[in-house]
């Protein structure tokens, strides 16, 4: 005999036994410490809104995507209160809702603006393009342009990559001084 003589489903509503049809289904059974409801279901540990959206939908949520919810209310399990979105959906959700934990910060550390062409919204919250493109540009440049490169002293022409010799730009080196030939050249056929 089962140890639960109720069937999965009923046991997991039972702990929601007030079920308006207008409001929040509160979650009356285990929380973690974030206030969400937290269920054995096929024996591992699930957030109930999780479950609450695979019992609605009659499938697992996909791999890499959240359930969130519309009404903010994390221990609510109502299905037409639940959404699926990736982490992105789930951070601009809590920006367009005035809940994001960084949502006063206007620029990054390093004073680059948080405007939309240079925010990158990932899992763990959002990074300052600018930021990202500088710190690869310098380690590309400390790797000698390519991870399978020594890092090289002089240019192709002899001349020494030194402070004032050298110009990085978009994590390439360039030799200053075999620029101002190249322009003196140019200067000159003309």
């Amino acid at each position: 005999m089962s140890r639960w003589p109720m069937q999965p489903e009923d046991r997991f509503w039972s702990h929601a036994p007030d079920r308006p049809p207008w409001g929040c289904w509160l979650w009356r059974g285990a929380t973690n410490g974030k206030g969400y409801g937290v269920v054995r279901w096929d024996g591992h540990q699930r957030s109930a809104h999780r479950v609450s959206w695979s019992i609605r939908t009659g499938s697992e949520v996909p791999r890499g995507l959240y359930v969130c919810h519309h009404c903010d209310v994390p221990n609510c399990v109502n299905p037409d209160h639940l959404f699926v979105g990736s982490p992105r959906d789930n951070t601009l959700d809590q920006i367009a809702k005035g809940r994001h934990t960084n949502r006063e910060k206007l620029h990054c550390l390093r004073g680059h603006p948080f405007s939309v062409e240079n925010t990158r919204v990932g899992k763990d919250g959002r990074y300052c393009r600018q930021c990202q493109r500088e710190r690869q540009a310098l380690e590309r440049a400390a790797r000698g342009c390519g991870p399978h490169h020594r890092a090289k002293t002089h240019c192709p022409a002899g001349h020494a990559y030194s402070g004032e010799n050298l110009r990085i730009t978009a994590g390439k080196r360039y030799c200053r001084e075999c620029k101002r030939i190249n322009e003196r050249k140019r200067h000159a056929q003309t």
